[in-house]
């Protein structure tokens, strides 16, 4: 099983990619701007089905100091990393 990490996860692309990875198994870690969005998406992959472990972190990509602090956090979470989408900006 893969773990995976998507920024901008909370539309378009970055969503669509989140989606096919929970609907495969992954375990991932979802990040954008906006948690409630994060949440909701959450929810939603979760009674569709999804098979892995879903966490999720708000992250404004502009912020360096973040950057390093959610990742880092979302690494230990998943219990390490396998991939990681930086689609966010």
């Amino acid at each position: 099983m893969k773990n995976v990490i998507i920024t901008g996860a909370s539309s378009g692309i970055g969503k669509e990619l989140a989606h096919l990875y929970a609907m495969s198994g992954a375990n991932i870690a979802l990040t954008a701007r906006r948690l409630e969005n994060l949440q909701m998406i959450v929810r939603d992959f979760e009674s569709s089905g999804a098979k892995g472990k879903i966490i999720c972190s708000a992250l404004d990509v502009s912020d360096y100091e973040q950057n390093f602090q959610v990742i880092q956090k979302l690494i230990h979470d998943l219990g390490g990393i396998d991939l990681i989408i930086l689609n966010a900006g």
